[in-house]
């Protein structure tokens, strides 16, 4: 497949892991991701289609396609988080978690795993890490 190809608007989706809980963990979510590849180098837009409206909740992506296999990052404008009652917040005053999604080209589609790293000090100021992981596909939009 060529740069050409690639380029262009694509509709998927992202399913969260074993890692979150009960509720959130298998649900799904789906995006539309605009990008463009030149020398296998992917650039784009990404935008989330939640079930609540959030400010700013369309993301970036960078990364690159070489042959089948792509490897991006997707990074928001600020942090988005699940809160207490496993509903999706915004917080403005920090930075977006960086979320990589790799993945092989078969059969017309993306299909692969992304996974973000939390990390976080606690009350007693302890340095805590979770690792979130989930799957994802994606096909082009004709």
């Amino acid at each position: 497949m060529s740069d050409y190809y690639f380029s262009g608007k694509w509709l998927g989706h992202y399913v969260y892991g074993d890692s979150y809980p009960e509720g959130i963990k298998n649900t799904s979510t789906a995006f539309i991701i605009n990008m463009s590849v030149v020398d296998g180098n992917l650039k784009g837009v990404c935008e989330d289609i939640f079930d609540t409206q959030l400010p700013n909740d369309s993301s970036t992506v960078t990364g690159f396609i070489e042959d089948n296999f792509t490897s991006f990052i997707k990074e928001y404008s600020c942090l988005l988080q699940f809160d207490e009652h496993k509903k999706r917040r915004a917080f403005k005053e920090f930075p977006s978690q960086k979320i990589h999604y790799t993945g092989v080209f078969e059969n017309g589609k993306f299909t692969g795993e992304w996974s973000m790293d939390m990390t976080f000090e606690d009350y007693d100021g302890d340095i805590i890490t979770i690792m979130h992981t989930g799957t994802w596909e994606m096909e082009k939009c004709s």
